[in-house]
């Protein structure tokens, strides 16, 4: 879709388009757009995604290491939840279950 040209000068992206920029599934930039990862302003329903700010993000590196570190395994689990470390005040899982 070719950016909606406004009176100010600023061009705007739909969600659509801005997924086809990216290479991503729409369901993923509305998701990240809701968290916050993707430069946009939402106004009632509706996303209000200026060109030439995603154009400044993408040319801007990112000042984090990747979410998914390659390497050995992360302290996260599939789900990307924290994985249950056992901590030396508790007992063994066999002694809390005992009744």
């Amino acid at each position: 879709m070719i950016p909606e040209p406004r009176p100010h000068g600023l061009a705007l992206l739909s969600v659509d388009a801005l997924a086809a920029r990216l290479g991503l599934d729409v369901k993923t930039v509305y998701a990240s757009l809701a968290r916050g990862e993707i430069p946009a302003r939402r106004v009632g329903r509706r996303w209000i995604i200026v060109e030439q700010v995603i154009d400044q993000w993408l040319a801007t590196p990112p000042d984090r290491p990747p979410m998914h570190p390659i390497g050995p395994k992360s302290a996260r689990s599939a789900r990307g939840r924290p994985r249950k470390v056992p901590s030396d005040r508790q007992a063994p899982s066999s002694e809390r279950h005992r009744r």
